[in-house]
């Protein structure tokens, strides 16, 4: 083979590591965002229960505004939370499957450059892509190696891929049910405290 193509195909290698580099990064990214917003959100609410508690027999919690602002503001905040955390967990899973599209096709690269069959992939070979949130499916060479966006679809692979979903992952669900275990405690503190009141006038 040609210098010219080797060089071209070297160029394609050192491209596509690059875009599974750039989508490492974005996921990696995520993660830190997903954490801080989390910790955030988690001491707000720790906070506003230390509040509660603190105050539980003072003037402040009697008035009938505390239940009625502050519930509706607790749950307003926890499906704003849920549906980000949706929203995020779909863009990660995009992140993974655009990481391991370019790094895979980067993989098939090398391999058939160290064996000098450079564009002689099989067609009837099979790799795996992760798709994120646990699942993988098989694609074709020929496939993979023509695809130019991780825009995965049924008709490429060997295994039907599905849309990014949050449901079966154990991460999204310690993410979403912390922080909603939490807010019902203080709601139903809140319930308590108000129904604890009228009965007491």
């Amino acid at each position: 083979m040609s210098t010219k193509d080797d060089t071209h195909i070297d160029n394609n290698f050192e491209n596509m590591m690059r875009l599974a580099e750039y989508g490492a990064n974005r996921h990696a990214e995520r993660r830190q965002v997903l954490f801080r917003i989390f910790i955030s959100y988690m001491t707000l609410l720790v906070v506003i229960s230390g509040l509660i508690m603190k105050h539980w027999d003072d003037n402040v919690l009697q008035a009938d505004l505390v239940p009625w602002g502050a519930i509706p503001f607790l749950i307003f905040m926890l499906i704003f939370y849920w549906r980000w955390l949706i929203t995020f967990y779909h863009a990660s899973d995009y992140d993974v499957r655009r990481r391991d599209l370019y790094l895979t096709k980067a993989q098939v690269i090398c391999y058939y450059m160290s064996k000098e069959l450079s564009q002689r992939y099989g067609d009837c070979k099979n790799v795996y892509l992760n798709l994120g949130n646990g699942k993988n499916r098989k694609i074709t060479e020929k496939c993979l190696l023509k695809k130019r966006y991780p825009d995965i679809k049924p008709q490429t692979v060997v295994e039907c891929p599905s849309q990014p979903t949050v449901w079966g992952n154990r991460h999204f669900y310690f993410h979403l049910f912390a922080p909603a275990g939490l807010t019902l405690l203080i709601v139903i503190g809140l319930w308590i405290k108000f129904f604890t009141n009228n009965v007491q006038q």
